[in-house]
């Protein structure tokens, strides 16, 4: 009997990380890996990391490092964070996110992701418009940035 419970509580803690669709949930941990179809701009670099819940929602999105480029000319470094609270979905048999957010200062954060499997995650990411730089503030462009996310054990 002991070790029915035993086995059952095992059960129930795995089926409780996963949301729907078995995606497992908690930390997802990646990398920027480039800039897409823009070859001579193809910077690789930069970090993200997201956090699903157990609704089901993306409730935290991160990156830093990103390279982006401003109208004075010039190349910077930004990193940012936003609270997209946005449920993941499914679209022709993919598990999918998508948010569109809008800073204080008047930028605009734009991300996409696609799950592949129930612990991997790709996506995009652009942000756009007034935003902290290594450089200051200025108006710059992330262009649509293309990343790739492991969860994290």
């Amino acid at each position: 009997m002991a070790t029915v419970l035993a086995a059952l509580a095992v059960l129930t803690s795995a089926t409780a990380a996963q949301a729907g669709g078995g995606i497992l949930t908690g930390a997802y941990l990646g990398l920027i890996t480039g800039i897409e179809g823009n070859g001579s701009l193809g910077f690789k670099g930069g970090n993200m990391r997201f956090q699903l819940g157990n609704q089901g929602r993306i409730t935290i999105f991160k990156f830093s490092k990103i390279r982006v480029a401003c109208t004075d000319g010039r190349v910077y470094r930004t990193s940012g964070h936003a609270s997209p609270d946005v449920r993941v979905f499914r679209h022709n048999g993919a598990r999918k996110f998508k948010f569109t957010l809008h800073s204080r200062n008047g930028a605009l954060l734009k991300g996409l992701g696609f799950f592949r499997g129930t612990d991997h995650a790709r996506g995009f990411l652009k942000v756009k418009g007034r935003i902290p730089t290594s450089g200051g503030e200025k108006t710059c462009t992330s262009f649509r940035q293309l990343w790739s996310a492991q969860h994290s054990r």
